[in-house]
């Protein structure tokens, strides 16, 4: 918080508690590239862990101050799209942020690439007459969400399209890593909200005897087949639109950026891009970090699987 949480609240706020994470008052990228940076960003090395809050709406500054910030050893980078004053907002940073995700996805990819330490949002629910369903949700996209939170292989498809359906699964299950792969379905997607009689929320509350017969009215199913790189609009059962965008054939997957900011762009032109956005290959597989065994766990014997007293009484120390 601006004019609260400075080095000495922050002093303060960890003799209450070892454990909380702590943050920096707002620092704006303008301050940190031309201004007194050590006065700024200075910290005792008793406040960790702590994070460095950054204002600005300029990819290439905030990359340049997160960088900074890593320096100093910050534990995280955390942009403001939530401080909701006037000076902030005429600055065009802070809480008006949330009319403009694409931008934001740039932001935060920019200091996702330049820093290795997390990049974290704080963010509203939405900005004056914005519908938090929409603003929330449309800010933060589970599958520019995944490529964020370091998952290898990142994809979307749209149930009806089953050659790019079938293509993607196949490629997924291949992949050696963590997979983050979103299916649009009409049935699911269209009918879980709040007044749906066919929400997972109704049917939970409205739960009938499972020997009584209902009437389960017939749809034709819904199937696409269109180009990349082209567009197709489809109409659901309840009579509403969709409008699919298929990535384009010569789109580069290899790029974290360039797959967030797709996302975020799609997303302006209020578009559901489908196709794999995010591939990495020469990460390190979830088995592979975990390092985990060929053979079945069950398998193994107790001396693998259970630690050593020495061992134990490493951690115990550790977490002291």
């Amino acid at each position: 918080m601006m004019d609260w949480t400075d080095r000495h609240c922050r002093a303060f706020h960890r003799t209450l508690t070892s454990r909380s994470w702590l943050y920096s008052e707002m620092v704006t990228t303008g301050a940190v590239l031309h201004g007194d940076v050590k006065r700024l960003l200075d910290f005792d090395a008793a406040e960790h862990p702590v994070a460095l809050q950054l204002g600005g709406s300029d990819p290439a500054d905030l990359a340049a101050a997160a960088r900074i910030g890593e320096g100093f050893g910050y534990d995280e980078i955390n942009l403001n799209v939530g401080c909701p004053s006037d000076r902030v907002q005429s600055g065009r940073f802070g809480a008006c942020l949330m009319r403009e995700p694409a931008l934001v996805a740039d932001c935060v990819a920019a200091m996702r690439a330049a820093v290795q330490v997390p990049v974290t949002v704080k963010c509203r629910l939405g900005v004056d007459d914005q519908d938090p369903e929409d603003s929330l949700f449309t800010l933060v996209d589970t599958c520019a969400m995944a490529v964020e939170l370091g998952a290898t292989f990142v994809g979307r498809s749209f149930s009806g399209d089953k050659k790019q359906l079938l293509a993607m699964l196949k490629a997924a299950i291949a992949h050696r890593g963590t997979v983050m792969l979103d299916v649009i379905s009409p049935c699911v997607t269209f009918n879980d909200h709040e007044g749906s009689t066919k929400s997972y929320k109704y049917v939970q509350e409205h739960e009938e005897a499972v020997n009584e017969i209902g009437f389960v009215p017939s749809f034709e199913d819904i199937s696409v087949d269109y180009d990349p790189g082209s567009t197709y609009d489809v109409e659901m059962h309840d009579g509403s639109h969709l409008r699919l965008r298929k990535i384009h054939p010569d789109y580069n997957p290899t790029s974290r950026i360039g797959a967030v900011t797709a996302l975020m762009q799609a997303h302006e032109q209020h578009e559901v891009l489908t196709g794999v956005f995010y591939v990495d290959t020469t990460k390190p597989s979830f088995t592979d970090m975990l390092n985990m065994v060929d053979e079945p766990l069950a398998s193994l014997p107790e001396s693998r699987v259970r630690p050593s007293r020495q061992v134990l009484e490493q951690i115990m120390q550790k977490h002291q």
